[in-house]
């Protein structure tokens, strides 16, 4: 029967895809699964349609809980999830029916502790866009994954993985934060032994209008400067040689969060830590990073921020005359 993979879908306001969603999910050619559907408070039709697909397939287990966001639905499937393997798919997404069945014959063959696979895009007519990866194939080291993550050529979506169970022994999503895959990606791809790259489009990843990655706000901006920032430091100390790598996303991510700042209130802290990282990383940045818009932020502040602004208005101009 091969080795159970547990399969944790957090359910909130998704009655729309939720049916799509748990159909791929059952209709697998690998059967060995746990489908752990975690009702995240939704206000919707999900949490009886999560019991109507338990009563059909009695390898769906459902989790009714109090709405706390998408880290805190994936904690709580981690938690009971008896799989000696872990896949996580989101409730508006779908997979290919033969996602497993591949995933574990590489898991067999290689003994990685991750597989990542290829993501299509996916838009509102369900039609293929494109796909989120630049994998070559193969297995590597976790250094060799940690660079082409840091590099983009792997992406941090929790979706297009299946990781052994084990290497979330000591890590959980950071509850309460937005873009929660880019805060933990590293951290499981350092303590892999070693993570398979297929490039095979298997996850189906549907981009919703009002979707996370479609609005950028100043919280997100705030959290992903602050994953990337955690993310360099920890290449700091166990991986030095990838600095060169984690350095130029932290100041790029701490950037933003400062042009943001210059016409929306933003979190004071982060921006602090931002600005702080900036000033410190000074010489390295202007080095190393061939950007111009560095150049004026250190050497002429002023100018640089009017600069912004006027971009901004600009580009807000612009919106309201194609509306």
């Amino acid at each position: 029967m091969g080795k159970k993979v547990s399969v944790i879908v957090p359910v909130y306001g998704s009655e729309a895809y939720l049916e799509k969603c748990v159909a791929s999910l059952t209709a697998q050619t690998y059967q060995n699964l746990e489908i752990i559907l975690v009702d995240d408070g939704s206000p919707d039709r999900c949490p009886q349609m999560c019991d109507q697909w338990a009563e059909r397939d009695l390898r769906i287990r459902v989790i009714h809980k109090k709405n706390g966001g998408l880290s805190s639905a994936r904690n709580a499937g981690i938690a009971v999830a008896t799989g000696e393997f872990l896949s996580f798919v989101d409730s508006d997404d779908w997979i290919a029916l033969d996602t497993y069945e591949k995933v574990m014959h590489l898991f067999d063959a290689f003994d990685p502790d991750i597989v990542t696979f290829d993501c299509n895009l996916v838009n509102e007519k369900l039609e293929v866009y494109g796909t989120t990866e630049k994998l070559r194939e193969g297995i590597l080291t976790a250094e060799e994954a940690l660079q082409e993550l840091l590099r983009g050529q792997i992406n941090n979506y929790a979706g297009n993985k299946v990781y052994k169970k084990h290497i979330f022994a000591d890590i959980r999503f950071p509850e309460g934060r937005l873009w929660e895959d880019m805060a933990i990606a590293y951290q499981l791809f350092s303590v892999a032994k070693s993570i398979y790259c297929y490039p095979v489009p298997l996850y189906f990843y549907y981009r919703r209008r009002d979707g996370m990655s479609k609005n950028i706000n100043e919280k997100a901006l705030a959290h992903i400067f602050l994953a990337r920032y955690e993310c360099h430091t920890a290449m700091q100390v166990t991986y030095p040689a990838l600095q060169k790598f984690s350095l130029p996303m932290a100041a790029l991510s701490a950037r933003r969060l400062y042009d943001r700042s210059l016409w929306k209130d933003v979190d004071a802290e982060t921006l602090a830590l931002a600005m702080a990282f900036l000033h410190q990383n000074r010489k390295t940045v202007l080095t190393e990073i061939k950007d111009k818009k560095y150049w004026l932020y250190y050497h002429f502040p002023s100018l640089y921020k009017v600069l912004r602004i006027l971009r901004h208005k600009a580009g807000d101009l612009v919106k309201k005359i194609k509306r």
